[in-house]
């Protein structure tokens, strides 16, 4: 991602993405997604020669026989408070389950606690009909 410099009004790089994806015959996946840029906490980092690493996504995605698909997702990032810290792990939780007048969708958000147990903060049930 190229952004106009405050400085030089000139585009410059500000962030890089990149991203791994691994897929399997049986229909199953897993990717990576990792974000590099020059932040530092809540604004960017003006003294910075390199990117760091800002944010890490991961998931996993499998298929049951009965055409189910499960996926998980966990995401974290760079701290404000402390920009050499990371936040504490999301993970978010879907499952999709065929039905005979569409589908069903259960997402289940969890984040970790302070005492490192992850706690569900969310849960979203949705009926898809076709």
């Amino acid at each position: 991602t190229f952004e106009r410099s405050p400085a030089t009004a000139e585009l410059e790089l500000s962030k890089r993405t990149v991203g791994k994806l691994t897929e399997r015959p049986d229909g199953s996946s897993s990717e990576t997604v990792e974000t590099y840029g020059f932040n530092a906490g809540s604004g960017v980092n003006l003294n910075a020669t390199q990117m760091e690493l800002q944010s890490v996504q991961s998931s996993q995605t499998s298929v049951s026989r009965d055409g189910t698909v499960n996926e998980k997702i966990s995401y974290k990032e760079r701290s404000a408070a402390n920009p050499r810290e990371f936040t504490a792990e999301t993970l978010t939780q879907k499952v999709s389950k065929p039905t005979a007048d569409g589908e069903s969708v259960r997402t289940d958000v969890y984040e970790k606690g302070v005492n490192g147990r992850m706690t569900a903060t969310e849960s979203l049930i949705e009926k898809v009909e076709k």
